[in-house]
């Protein structure tokens, strides 16, 4: 069974997208690969924006929630929520 990427605590504390915050909420990454998502903001729904790392590159973007979903790796695995990530800036 796949966790949630998003609870709804988490859609009561994230901001709206205004594109004004960079504090990371949630942090979804990759185990094996070295990418990583960090929301830090969400229309309440499906859309985020955020922080996408890959390596040493990274990028200010929107995605979703259901492309996050559907994502996997080199071994098929999905993707993890980091479960001991505290809120903080990021970039």
């Amino acid at each position: 069974m796949q966790q949630q990427v998003i609870t709804e605590i988490d859609i009561s504390i994230i901001p709206k997208i205004t594109k004004g915050t960079k504090k990371a909420w949630v942090r979804i990454y990759d185990p094996i690969d070295q990418w990583a998502w960090y929301i830090c903001e969400y229309d309440g729904e499906n859309l985020c924006y955020g922080l996408i790392t890959a390596g040493s590159a990274s990028a200010w973007t929107y995605f979703s929630i259901a492309e996050l979903m559907l994502v996997r790796n080199e071994e098929n695995s999905p993707l993890e929520r980091d479960q001991s990530w505290i809120p903080r800036e990021v970039g």
